[in-house]
């Protein structure tokens, strides 16, 4: 049985905030990225809260996207 986790947008849009201050902060992110929990990721797929669009142009930063 597949679990689906919802969320609302202020919930998803705080979640993103938070880990893109820790990423600033150069925190360590503490998730379990064992051979375990990428096999079961593989076998049972993905269900993100959120997708970020952006340019692939890497010449090109998202905030300047209109």
């Amino acid at each position: 049985m597949i679990k689906h986790i919802t969320t609302t947008p202020a919930k998803a849009l705080e979640k993103l905030k938070a880990g893109n201050a820790r990423y600033i902060d150069a925190m360590v992110n503490s998730e379990d990225i064992s051979q375990a929990k990428r096999t079961d990721t593989l076998v049972n797929g993905q269900k993100p809260y959120a997708i970020i669009i952006t340019c692939s142009d890497s010449r090109v930063i998202p905030e300047n996207i209109l």
